[in-house]
């Protein structure tokens, strides 16, 4: 193989190139996908459809919201998802991320703050929908710095 790269430009040089010689195999590269493919070198579509427990996860800030830090992991330990680094007030909204749980797996929430004074009135929740009825899940982190909430998501049935 032969390759050339020629710039005419003396202002863009600044760039990077990559060759590969291996096969090309197109597919999923996102390990949060249900078709992600470890193999795949070259980026194709991928599936986030919800076939168990759709769900949805709120973060809500309380004071001093640059100090929280999440992680939600199932039990093989595969970090699902995360989230930190924030701005913005009290109150606010600081996250919403859809999930998609399995009925009678484990779920490990690890609520952290960097100062280790809580989450000063922050809250998370895990809401889903049951006969069409929402089903909340809520937490409310003051007391601890560090809070491992385990979650069974069981067979959800909505009793009035």
């Amino acid at each position: 193989y032969f390759v050339m790269i020629n710039t005419s430009s003396l202002v863009n040089t600044a760039y990077t190139a990559t060759f590969s010689l291996e096969p090309a195999v197109e597919g999923c590269m996102d390990q949060y996908a249900n078709n992600y493919d470890a193999t795949a070198n070259l980026p194709g579509e991928c599936d986030y459809s919800c076939t168990e427990v759709s769900s949805v996860l709120e973060i809500v800030g309380g004071s001093y919201i640059g100090e929280l830090y999440w992680e939600l992991i199932d039990s093989t330990g595969f970090i699902m998802a995360t989230g930190g680094d924030y701005t913005g007030s009290s109150g606010d909204v600081l996250g919403s991320i859809s999930l998609c749980l399995t009925s009678g797996a484990s779920y490990t929430f690890n609520a952290y703050d960097t100062y280790g004074d809580g989450w000063n009135n922050g809250t998370y929740s895990i809401t889903t929908e049951c006969d069409s009825l929402p089903t909340l899940f809520k937490l409310t982190m003051e007391e601890r710095p560090l809070v491992m909430v385990n979650l069974v998501i069981l067979h959800l049935i909505h009793i009035t």
